[in-house]
């Protein structure tokens, strides 16, 4: 038995993952908010979303399987959003759950009390770690020197060979 074959982790794994969306150009006439409410209860996902610009565009968070987030995604891709949209859809990438309470899909106008999103935890980490900057150089190393004069040798040459 190889060791890769012990932290691969299988298509079909029942984890339960979470990622972030962000929603633009929703058609307004496809009755979306109650589609999806519907879709994400009966899909069991759970997490919100807001809605902004009349319902045109939203964000939130999904919980579920994995399988299921994708199958809501291509459902707004197909039905609830118009392909010539550049900026149609964007989702982060999973990670694994371990909430033990989840509660159903719902609408929300406000963020969750407490609420820690991907892109707060990447700009977290460069508040925590002190980066020392780099020593500038003042004077060419020799590299520099000779690549500069070998430069300026044959760029001489091709001047003085043309006709």
């Amino acid at each position: 038995m190889d060791s890769e074959s012990n932290t691969t982790i299988p298509d079909d794994a029942m984890h339960i993952v979470k990622t972030e969306f962000k929603l633009f150009n929703i058609l307004p006439e496809i009755n979306f908010k109650e589609r999806i409410l519907r879709r994400c209860h009966k899909k069991q996902i759970s997490g919100y979303i807001i809605y902004s610009n009349y319902g045109r565009n939203a964000f939130g968070e999904m919980e579920g399987e994995r399988r299921d987030i994708n199958k809501i995604k291509e459902w707004i891709l197909a039905c609830c959003i118009p392909t010539p949209f550049l900026n149609r859809i964007n989702f982060s990438c999973y990670e694994i759950s371990f909430k033990v309470e989840r509660l159903p899909f719902q609408e929300r106008h406000t963020v969750p009390k407490d609420a820690t999103f991907l892109s707060d935890l990447k700009e977290d980490y460069y508040e925590r770690v002190k980066v020392e900057p780099e020593e500038k150089v003042t004077d060419l190393d020799d590299r520099h020197v000779e690549y500069a004069e070998f430069y300026r040798q044959n760029s001489e040459q091709e001047e003085t060979s043309e006709p």
